[in-house]
């Protein structure tokens, strides 16, 4: 049997935006700030993924889903000896990046049925088709601190990447490693 919970699909605080700019605020930001470091794994996978460096790992595909792009990003890192010297780096925050994506795709890629202003708490719907007609309706109560956390925490996730990993990785002394063969 189908799950009969509904969704709001027209009204609410996104018809009302007045009415929740505060949310409206924390999730800008929370979109931002990912963005900038899915662009930021972007590059590192463009400066890394090419098959001179490595035939065996090349995708010649660019990858379009996160999973996809950390999954492309991992194997590079775990099997390339010119990388060895960053893999811990990338294993950790790669650990860490994978509960925050479940969290990003909560606040980007839900319905977001209404906000009460006074408790500072969203309520977010989603909708996950399970196979022969079934779908599981999810509702997801988010407080708004929730959000700058997840958008503080992508943030120092953004800066490790930058610091640890990108920095070393755009370096010319790192690059020539790439020109031995494997």
């Amino acid at each position: 049997m189908a799950n009969t919970k509904s969704f709001q699909f027209v009204g609410g605080p996104i018809n009302n935006p007045d009415d929740a700019l505060e949310l409206f605020s924390a999730l800008g930001q929370a979109a931002s700030a990912w963005a900038r470091l899915e662009q930021q794994i972007d590059a590192v996978l463009i400066q890394i993924n090419k098959e001179a460096f490595s035939a065996t790992l090349y995708n010649k595909d660019h990858p379009v889903s996160f999973s996809s792009k950390i999954g492309l990003l991992k194997k590079w890192f775990n099997q390339h000896a010119a990388l060895e010297d960053l893999t811990k780096d990338v294993r950790e925050l790669t650990s860490r990046l994978k509960p925050l994506s479940k969290k990003r795709n909560v606040l980007l890629h839900s319905i977001l049925e209404s906000f009460d202003a006074e408790r500072g708490t969203a309520i977010f719907k989603s909708v996950k088709y399970e196979g022969s007609d079934e779908f599981t309706i999810t509702d997801y109560s988010v407080p708004l601190g929730d959000i700058r956390v997840f958008t503080d925490l992508v943030n120092l996730s953004n800066e490790f990447l930058f610091n640890a990993i990108a920095s070393p990785l755009f370096s010319h002394k790192l690059l020539e490693r790439f020109q031995k063969p494997e």
